[in-house]
This record gives structure tokens, C-alpha cells and sequence, in this order.
């Protein structure tokens, strides 16, 4: 985890003793931000550090009314944008909360680590709902640019058919429609037989238009393959570090990653393609961030 805080600017911290002597430093500063709540019997705090666009989450165990034992370290980004998910539910792990859903537009299912975990122990009403609205990005230390795929108005017409014909499809399922179910098996498999046979003359890269597919034992860990349809640049005012921060398509899902420049191979560009590995983070509501008095968010 250490190492992804050089997706929000914090590239000199991501070594043990560096992250922390930074805890140390931002826990003797004054007007911290925190949130308590009660796990396993024991009060726990989380103390949010503003760093401009970014925060510094801070997690730990409430030893005494004035000192918190800081046992984990999360990059945030203030993003206000995200998606509304269904079908949702919450997975309560020793390393925090994720949430697991179906994304209304595409409905593909996604997992999210929750920069916040005080509001699933302290709002008791919150699982009763149906949907919930979650800002959604990508943290990345691992990526590399390509050069974007030609495809013909033919080739794009049967893409964006493909993306509503499998949407239909998962939309169906869910409703218990058992034929859609049998579609949707046959479709991967004869995806899968063909990626098998071109693979023997074919570079992966111009076989897929896009991917997104676990890489790792954290369900929010993804590889992935998009798009690249907007890139900026956000700047970290403490460490005076900026980072990209990009706007991908990854097969008609749209999506934001951060990635360290350090971390990136090439030059992002829009019409080219990021291919890298990302961890998924976000929060409840991010709307929210208005009434919690931040003096800005992005």
C-alpha cells in the first residue's frame, strides 16, 4: 500500500521509515481532521490530512483519549465524480472496508477499497439501501503508454453494439432470465477460443480493443487496457510533486487513474492507450465533501 502513495505526490514516502516519520510530523500538527467509531469493542479514528486535490488517510486504534496507535496509511484523492452500483454489498476485512456492486451504466460488477470505513460502522442504516453512490478511481505505481489501435467507423459501431448487447444481457440475468445467462457463458467462450487462436499470430495488444481483469489477491486490484480519451495534471502542495491524472474509456466504462510520472513508461496522450495495473479506491457520497468544511476538492 506504502507504495501507491506515489500516485497522490508522496513518491519520497513510500518507504517504512520515511511513511513513518510523515505520520509523525502530520499528527503533531494542529485542527486535524477525524472520525471515531467502534470495531471489534475497540475506538477507532480516522484522521484525514488535506493535501490540495489530494488527502493522507490515516487509520488507527484509539489507545487513550488524545494518542491513536496509526496502523494504516491510504492515498485519497478528492474526486467527486463516481458511479451509482447495485447490488451492492459491503466486505469488512483487518485492512478495511471494500464495496462490491454492479455499475449502472455498464453493469459490470467492480470492487472499491473505502478510503472511509467510520460510516459503515457508525450508520446502521446503510445496508438497507438499495443502491449507493461512490466516487471511483484508479491508484497506479505500474503502467506503460501505447500507441492507440486503428479502428474503422465499422469497427466502432460493432463495439459500442457489442457493449449494449452484453449490458442487456447482464441487466437480464440479474433478473433471473436463464437463457441470458447461457448467452453470456457462450459469449466468453467463444471470446476465449479466439483470443486462443489469434494469440498464435497476433500481439496481445492488437487483439483487444480494452481488458480489465483481476491481477491480484485484493479484489479492488486490477490490470487493465483503456483509451486514453483525457489527461491533466494534479499537484500535491505539500510535497510540491505533481502527478498524471487520466481519463480512460476501458470498454465503454469510464475511469480515472493517478500514476506518478516515475511510475509511467512513455508519454499519455489523448488517443493513445494506458495499459498498468491499478487498485481501485473511492468513497460514499463524495458529494459530501462539500459539508465537511474542505476548503476544496476536485
Amino acid at each position: 500500500m506504502l507504495r501507491e502513495l506515489a500516485a497522490i505526490g508522496l513518491s519520497r514516502y513510500t518507504g517504512q521509515l520515511a511513511a513513518s516519520n510523515l505520520v509523525s510530523q502530520l499528527l503533531q500538527e494542529k485542527n486535524l481532521k477525524g472520525y471515531g467509531y467502534l470495531m471489534a469493542k475497540s475506538r477507532w479514528v480516522e484522521i484525514l490530512y488535506d493535501m490540495g486535490p489530494f488527502q493522507l488517510v490515516m487509520r488507527g486504534k484509539a489507545v487513550s483519549p488524545h494518542s491513536v496507535n496509526i496502523a494504516s496509511l491510504e492515498p485519497a484523492l478528492k474526486e467527486k465524480r463516481g458511479y451509482m452500483l447495485f447490488n451492492w454489498e459491503p466486505k469488512y476485512t483487518p485492512g478495511g472496508v471494500y464495496v462490491i456492486g454492479q455499475e449502472a451504466l455498464s453493469m459490470e460488477e467492480i470492487c472499491i477499497h473505502m478510503t472511509e470505513c467510520y460510516r459503515f460502522y457508525r450508520e446502521q442504516n446503510l445496508q438497507s439501501q438499495e443502491a449507493v453512490f461512490c466516487s471511483v478511481y484508479g491508484l497506479s505505481y505500474e503502467g506503460k503508454i501505447l500507441l492507440g489501435s486503428y479502428r474503422s467507423e465499422e469497427d466502432q459501431k460493432a463495439i459500442r453494439q457489442g457493449e449494449e448487447w452484453r449490458k442487456q444481457m447482464i441487466e437480464r440475468a440479474n433478473h433471473g432470465d436463464e437463457a441470458a445467462m447461457e448467452a453470456i457463458e457462450q459469449e466468453e467462450m467463444a471470446i476465449d477460443a479466439e483470443i486462443e487462436e489469434r494469440l498464435h499470430r497476433e500481439d496481445v495488444y492488437t487483439i483487444f480493443d480494452g481488458f480489465m481483469y483481476p491481477a491480484g489477491k485484493e479484489e479492488n486490484h486490477y490490470t487493465l487496457l483503456g483509451d486514453i480519451t483525457g489527461v491533466d495534471k494534479l499537484f500535491n502542495p505539500f510535497s510540491e510533486e505533481w502527478v498524471y491524472y487520466l481519463e480512460l474509456s476501458v470498454l465503454g466504462q469510464e475511469l480515472r487513474v493517478l500514476i506518478n510520472p516515475s511510475d509511467l513508461v512513455g508519454e499519455p496522450a489523448v488517443g493513445r492507450r494506458f495499459q498498468g495495473k491499478v487498485r481501485l479506491y473511492g468513497r460514499l457520497d463524495p458529494a459530501r465533501m462539500i459539508l465537511e468544511n474542505m476548503d476544496q476538492f476536485y
